[in-house]
């Protein structure tokens, strides 16, 4: 069972279905609301629904004009220029729909062989297989010392995998669950970039749209907002930015993740995944933690 079945599975048998999702908060059938700290492995950073962002109203627009096939549409390029303006030592964008199409895109750039263990969606999503391979998951907010803190955390330690440069896998703030992959290259290795993947344009659209939603969120969300609950947080994670890296081991993680349902709260299924500092709640959300510490 992969980390998104568990997380499934443990909300389903506490709270029933999840009925309705808005900014960081989720809705279950049994009228609990959730607070949401993982978000969707970070794609959720700017929050669930149309009231915190536009992307979503970008695509029920594309949707409406017709544009759910792969054919070419100028949202393409507009979304080259939005990611490029964000990575301005970049050259060039490529999407990818899946892990395994990610995997055989990275390793014709880059020139290693994939292991047939490495390349798995649960992996993947806890930037395990990235990192290991000495490619950077850039998330919203990423830090300079973003990459060695989580090789540090994942524990990995393969000489042969520096960090590069040349090309970055990005987490689009686009709250949509199995999102696909983009990667932006630099203008080395290029006859080695294998073209993206057919997609529909009104995904290209939304998000080319979040990253215009996140540049407006740059400018409000911060260490002011972050902080606000580090009372709470910080005996059980620590903080860089809004990402929360465990201090609970692997061994005690699961119980710990079982422990903060009980409580309202959902961190991440995995120890490899941060967790993510939710906006717009308040320290009354996690009261109920402050009440029940975890003890590990």
């Amino acid at each position: 069972m992969n980390n998104h079945d568990k997380l499934k599975e443990k909300i389903i048998s506490q709270y029933g279905n999840i009925k309705r999702a808005r900014g960081s908060f989720l809705y279950t059938a049994k009228g609990i609301r959730l607070v949401d700290m993982y978000q969707e492995a970070g794609r959720a950073i700017l929050g669930w629904g149309s009231g915190n962002n536009k992307s979503m109203q970008m695509m029920k627009n594309a949707i409406d004009r017709g544009l759910t096939g792969s054919f070419p549409t100028d949202y393409e390029n507009q979304l080259k220029r939005a990611i490029l303006q964000v990575f301005p030592d970049y050259s060039h964008v490529r999407w990818y729909n899946s892990s395994q199409s990610l995997g055989t895109a990275l390793s014709s750039y880059l020139n290693f062989e994939i292991r047939k263990s490495d390349n798995t969606e649960e992996e993947l999503s806890d930037d395990t297989w990235l990192y290991s391979h000495g490619v950077s998951f850039w998330r919203p907010w990423f830090t300079d010392d973003w990459s060695s803190v989580m090789k540090s955390h994942l524990k990995l330690a393969v000489p042969e995998y520096e960090i590069t440069s040349d090309t970055r896998v990005i987490c689009p703030p686009l709250p949509w669950a199995n999102a696909g992959y983009f990667v932006i290259y630099k203008d080395t290795n290029t006859d080695n970039i294998l073209p993206s993947d057919p997609c529909p344009a009104v995904y290209i659209a939304a998000v080319t749209r979040s990253f215009y939603d996140l540049a407006l969120a740059l400018q409000i969300r911060g260490e002011e907002q972050w902080k606000a609950f580090d009372s709470s947080l910080s005996p059980y994670f620590d903080r860089h930015g809004p990402y929360l890296i465990t201090k609970v081991s692997k061994e005690k993680y699961e119980d710990f993740f079982l422990h903060c349902l009980n409580v309202g709260i959902v961190i991440a299924p995995s120890c490899q995944t941060p967790s993510i500092v939710p906006y717009g709640v308040s320290p009354g959300d996690f009261r109920k933690l402050d009440r029940n510490p975890f003890v590990f």
